[in-house]
């Protein structure tokens, strides 16, 4: 008995025990911060802003007596119709592609105003 006390004794003084170490703080200390920070906003401003000029229009696309994929410019949109899309003034070929293959197009120029193209599939 007397041995395994000398033995803690001589561990206890060779290894003192500490108190666990506080957590470190998980940001630079209040110290290294540096003064006030300052954010700024714009100035409210006593004119709305002003509206962009849209250079687009709107094209309705309607087809009737079957479904067809429908292309813009060769770009497929589906064959969800009718439908509206935006598109950039000026002239644009419009498609109704069946599934064989073949199927009407028309031309139309985009301007301010909606424009719209129907298809007839018989």
């Amino acid at each position: 008995m007397k041995r395994f006390i000398a033995l803690a004794s001589f561990a206890a003084a060779c290894h003192p025990t500490r108190p666990p170490a506080a957590p470190e703080p998980a940001g630079p200390s209040p110290a290294l911060l540096p003064g006030p920070v300052t954010t700024f906003a714009p100035a409210p401003s006593a004119e709305p802003p002003a509206l962009a000029v849209v250079d687009s229009g709107s094209l309705r696309i309607e087809v009737q007596g079957g479904t067809c994929d429908v292309l813009v410019d060769g770009r497929s949109l589906g064959t969800r119709a009718p439908q509206e899309v935006l598109l950039s003034r000026g002239l644009h070929q419009v498609r109704c592609l069946r599934l064989d293959g073949t199927g009407p197009s028309q031309r139309v120029r985009i301007t301010d105003r909606a424009a719209t193209v129907a298809f007839k599939l018989m």
